[in-house]
């Protein structure tokens, strides 16, 4: 799913980067579906940072069935602060957060997040 100029600016922007470590890519962007808050409220902005397995085909699978926004972010140049940085750059969200492709999100996490912010 991609973004157009006509929807609006989602609260929260989630960034997740990752290199060669599709096994652990599923298990982490499957904890997204489970995220209780409103799809249109965030976006996953997902940087692909030149993995040489099949990291690609594992986001764009999840892209198709995932009822939120997800961006596939192809960032060549190796290095977590610059795939990090290009996804600062492409993200659309007012709040940034930040996880790990080794990580499994919480249900809660976006609404507290948004609660103590």
């Amino acid at each position: 799913m991609s973004s157009t100029a006509s929807q609006p600016r989602p609260t929260f922007s989630i960034v997740l980067c990752t290199r060669n470590r599709s096994r652990l890519l599923r298990e982490a962007l499957e904890s997204f579906l489970g995220v209780e808050f409103p799809p249109e409220a965030f976006e996953l902005c997902v940087v692909d940072n030149n993995s040489s397995d099949d990291t690609r085909d594992v986001i764009a699978a999840f892209a198709a069935r995932a009822p939120f926004a997800v961006h596939n972010i192809f960032e060549p140049r190796p290095g977590l602060s610059v795939a990090r940085n290009r996804a600062v750059r492409e993200a659309r969200g007012e709040y940034l957060f930040f996880t790990d492709d080794d990580q499994l999100v919480d249900r809660g996490i976006l609404r507290e997040y948004q609660r103590v912010s």
